[in-house]
């Protein structure tokens, strides 16, 4: 029988009813609202102001957009949304503008070396992507065996970025590419500016799922002196041919990375299961060298961050549209740091400078740590054995019968383990700042040690 709850809840006011209808109301149409974004998009409106000097007034609109006069009143309640949500700026003289965030959705416009993010916004607000959506009820009642099919994959039988999609709808795949490829290089520009000692050092890297190139070019145009791998699908990398500046490679991350000083994950490992980064990040340990000559993998993803505010809230919705789309999620530092020491890295550090996203700087354990970690993992395998050994009373004595035969009967048994090496061992080595200290504004860890050692033998 369930437990009752101690608590009763308090009838509302007549005040905080009418508030919780309008509160529904606004949750339940809120969808309109990336519809109208979707709608000044197909429009023109954010591209027509550009072309205006930035301002622009009803009538200016209606002209340029084409637009039946008698439409003009109309458009008018759609502009009023879109500078009541922030997505234009509006003035008593009847003059929309530009904001950054439309800004971003002008056509033909470079940000930061970056593409418009039209593409991301059509695809989202796509027939596709609503009716994935809509099917989220269905899909949570449905009890199926791992691993779980997206409701995505369950509503149109077809995955994301995979030739299914290519199957099912060539136009929305292309699109869906394009949005992708926008959203990936997105920041890039702020990265290297804000994170110089992140690449200063290094000699080479591999971009995995490196896409059409752009993010290691920008990389290479920075910093001339790396050699850039881009890593990706043949399908992907046919596409674009090497131009000089970057290697495409043709391979699959989870079987092999090509060798490099630094692997770069950037916006990948939301899109995979915990079980399936750890693979990738197992893989990227093997592709890098050891701590000391600058091996590290760099991941630029979103970092749950409960205190963020506004962004935090974003950072949600970002997770559940993994879930509804994909098969991976957005994940808090906790999670990120335990697929860390699972994949078997020590130390990591988080710049949050990048919105929802965190740039992410992994490091492997020190050699002589390593070292260490495989010596005390040896002498946890070696008191197991003696152990066993104990329940086995292995050896025949040497003491012999007064007829001149060994007595049978008598066994020698081998010593207690020692413990007291092991213990004073644990207390020279200590745990190296495990809590970990904020310095510049960077969060950095230590990992616990490895799960394969007992530290209470």
């Amino acid at each position: 029988m369930a437990a009752k709850s101690s608590q009763t809840m308090t009838i509302p006011t007549d005040a905080e009813l009418v508030q919780a209808q309008a509160d529904l109301w606004r949750h339940s149409l809120s969808y309109l609202t990336p519809m109208a974004l979707s709608c000044a998009i197909q429009l023109g409106i954010p591209t027509a102001i550009h072309r205006f000097g930035g301002a622009a007034s009803l009538p200016d609109l209606v002209t340029t957009l084409s637009l039946p006069p008698s439409k003009a009143p109309f458009l008018s309640r759609l502009l009023r949304l879109l500078s009541t949500t922030g997505v234009l700026a509006s003035n008593e003289a009847g003059l929309y503008s530009l904001v950054p965030l439309s800004y971003l959705l002008v056509d033909g416009v470079r940000i930061d070396g970056d593409a418009s993010q039209t593409a991301l916004v059509l695809a989202v607000t796509s027939w596709h992507y609503m009716e994935a959506a809509m099917g989220l009820a269905d899909w949570f009642k449905k009890d199926i065996a791992q691993p779980v099919p997206s409701p995505f994959e369950e509503v149109h039988g077809a995955a994301l970025f995979e030739e299914s999609m290519a199957v099912l709808d060539p136009e929305c795949d292309k699109l869906f590419n394009e949005a992708l490829a926008a959203h990936d290089h997105m920041g890039i520009g702020t990265v290297l500016r804000e994170c110089h000692a992140l690449f200063s050092g290094l000699q080479s890297l591999t971009d995995c799922c490196g896409g059409d190139g752009t993010t290691a070019r920008s990389i290479v145009k920075a910093y001339p002196h790396i050699k850039c791998n881009v890593l990706d699908l043949p399908k992907v990398v046919d596409k674009n041919p090497s131009d000089g500046l970057v290697n495409y490679v043709t391979g699959d991350m989870f079987h092999s990375i090509p060798p490099a000083q630094a692997v770069m994950l950037k916006l990948v490992l939301h899109f995979w299961s915990d079980e399936d980064c750890i693979n990738i990040l197992a893989q990227c340990k093997k592709a890098i060298p050891c701590r000391e000559a600058g091996g590290k993998v760099i991941i630029i993803d979103i970092v749950v961050d409960s205190s963020s505010g506004q962004m935090f809230e974003t950072q949600l919705l970002m997770d559940v549209a993994m879930m509804v789309y994909t098969r991976g999620r957005q994940r808090d530092e906790n999670e990120w740091s335990s697929i860390f020491a699972k994949a078997g890295f020590s130390d990591y550090k988080i710049v949050k400078k990048l919105g929802a996203r965190g740039v992410i700087e992994e490091m492997p354990q020190p050699v002589a740590l390593a070292s260490c970690t495989r010596f005390f993992e040896a002498m946890s395998a070696m008191r197991e054995s003696f152990s066993t050994l104990q329940t086995l009373r292995v050896g025949p004595s040497m003491s012999m019968t007064p007829d001149g035969s060994s007595d049978d009967s008598k066994f020698l048994t081998p010593p207690q383990w020692r413990e007291g090496l092991m213990l004073n061992c644990w207390k020279q080595v200590g745990d190296v700042n495990p809590e970990g200290d904020g310095v510049d504004g960077i969060d950095q860890r230590r990992l616990s040690w490895p799960s394969s050692i007992n530290r209470d033998l």
